[in-house]
């Protein structure tokens, strides 16, 4: 046991006490704060992004449109800075809409006739009019063909909207072991929003850092083997204690990247008032399933980098494992709205997926059924095992195998010799 520890304090030393390992590590720490601090700055940028100086000309073919644009368009500071002109000829009207910077509505309803789904108008748009301008153009052609139908059938436009205009009532959220009016609705808004995010950041964190500490144990298993560096450590350890201490120390690597960037997500939610939106005992779960992850996928990486000397060898080899472990970001949306639906709970069992949908259902606000908590650990880490061993059984073999890459299927063969 002491040159297993042995070994992996010098697999962690060497990872971990680096300059660049040190800048990789604090990056995501950096960022978050750094959006943090922009988002205020970003917001504005981005809406520029859609919408520009709203000025021009609106050239209306169509009389009776003309007249009403004019009308609804004194209700709404929007339409201030536009000018609006009655035009005959639509020929001319779109000549002009080309050479500068115009609007072109309307083409009368006679000749574009309504349906179900279309106005009687067809707006003409000038390419330089940014979307979001675009949009409030079409609501006003839309509100002044409203207002001429409602005048054609005798009603006052300004009566029926104001007969017709809802009003939202006032949201009185009321949560457990609060009073009435303890959570503003925006509040309590933001809390569904996050409590819905933080089981996918689990699942992203559990998957983020089992892979780069697997791919730093496949890299540096490949690195020795290559440089004929393993023969010499297998003079003085068996290969048993030299995956193992492999194992354990790039696993604590991981451990510290999950560890920084979870308590950066923790240190967030301190701040905003959100960290009751885990529970302790979730966190407990959350560590005991990132850690059947790792050994599951350390251990796959560990007897792939055994067996190969380059990175294009292994990876012909990791890629069905790999995309095998990316199918719950694929069935991520069912699962964020049923955490304890039928397919979270079957997936939960399918053999190496049961680490990453339970890191991911039991950070949900929904709690799982501890006997499905149980069943999981003990169907878990009887697969982690049992990777374990045949990683142990491929690691033994690949080490001193000389020559061209193995096969998937040698690699099998490999497990089950004697």
């Amino acid at each position: 046991m002491k040159r297993v520890m042995h070994i992996a304090w010098r697999e962690f030393s060497v990872t971990v006490f680096t300059w660049s390992f040190m800048l990789s590590i604090l990056m995501l720490p950096i960022l978050g704060v750094l959006a943090g601090l922009l988002t205020p700055l970003m917001h504005g940028s981005i809406d520029e992004m859609f919408e520009g100086d709203f000025t021009g000309t609106v050239l209306v073919v169509d009389p009776d449109v003309h007249a009403a644009m004019r009308v609804e368009a004194e209700f709404d500071e929007r339409y201030h800075e536009l000018t609006f002109t009655a035009f005959e000829d639509l020929t001319l009207a779109l000549d002009r809409l080309t050479d500068s910077d115009l609007v072109v509505a309307v083409v009368a309803p006679a000749q574009q006739p309504m349906s179900k789904t279309r106005s009687g108008q067809v707006l003409y748009i000038s390419a330089q009019i940014k979307l979001f301008n675009q949009r409030d153009l079409r609501w006003l052609v839309a509100a002044a063909e409203g207002r001429i139908r409602l005048e054609t059938a005798g009603f006052d436009p300004k009566q029926v909207r104001a007969l017709a205009k809802h009003h939202n009532p006032e949201v009185v959220p009321v949560g457990a072991d609060e009073a009435p009016g303890d959570t503003t609705e925006k509040e309590h808004r933001q809390r569904e929003a996050v409590a819905m995010v933080i089981p996918l950041l689990g699942l992203t964190l559990t998957w983020l850092g089992v892979f780069i500490s697997a791919q730093y144990l496949l890299q540096n298993t490949m690195e020795e083997r290559s440089s004929k560096v393993m023969e010499v450590l297998l003079s003085a350890v068996s290969p048993m204690h030299l995956m193992s201490g492999k194992i354990i120390g790039l696993g604590l690597v991981g451990f510290v990247l999950t560890g920084v960037y979870g308590g950066t997500i923790g240190v967030g939610l301190m701040f905003a008032a959100m960290s009751d939106l885990i529970r302790w005992s979730s966190l407990f779960l959350f560590c005991l399933y990132y850690l059947m992850a790792y050994l599951v996928m350390g251990s796959m990486f560990a007897a792939i980098g055994s067996a190969v000397t380059e990175l294009r060898e292994a990876q012909s080899l990791m890629t069905p494992g790999v995309l095998l472990m990316t199918v719950p970001f694929l069935l991520i949306v069912p699962m964020m709205s049923e955490p304890n639906g039928s397919m979270a709970v079957w997936m939960s069992y399918v053999p190496l997926l049961t680490p990453f949908v339970m890191s991911f259902r039991v950070l949900s606000t929904d709690p799982v059924p501890w006997l499905q908590v149980i069943t999981t650990l003990i169907w878990g880490y009887m697969w982690a095992v049992a990777c374990v061993w045949a990683s142990a059984k491929v690691f033994r073999v690949g080490v001193l195998m000389q020559g061209k890459a193995p096969t998937i299927t040698e690699l099998a063969r490999w497990v089950f010799e004697d």
